[in-house]
């Protein structure tokens, strides 16, 4: 197959990959892994909510990003999360 042909059955990949406007919550966002994820997320144009039991910590990754911090107390269940995470995100569109 002659090189045009194939090139031009290629989709763009990079912006495939892009997250813009879509929502995600990190648990665990305040060191390591979580972070981490964070910012990689951010950098792909995700709005992040950073969860974290240290507030300090979560709030010092989303200020980083410009984004938003909630403490959690750990025991609180994950559909107590995700509950303020729609209500975060669905006050903002």
């Amino acid at each position: 197959m002659p090189a045009d042909s194939v090139s031009n059955n290629v989709p763009d990949y990079l912006s495939l990959m892009r997250l813009d406007d879509r929502g995600f919550v990190v648990l665990g966002a305040g060191q390591g892994i979580g972070a981490q994820t964070v910012h990689a997320l951010t950098h792909a144009g995700a709005r992040v909510l950073c969860v974290d039991q240290d507030e300090k910590l979560a709030r010092d990754i989303a200020d980083q990003i410009g984004g938003e911090a909630m403490k959690t107390n750990g025991g609180g269940t994950m559909s107590f999360v995700g509950s303020l995470a729609i209500s975060y995100f669905w006050s903002r569109t």
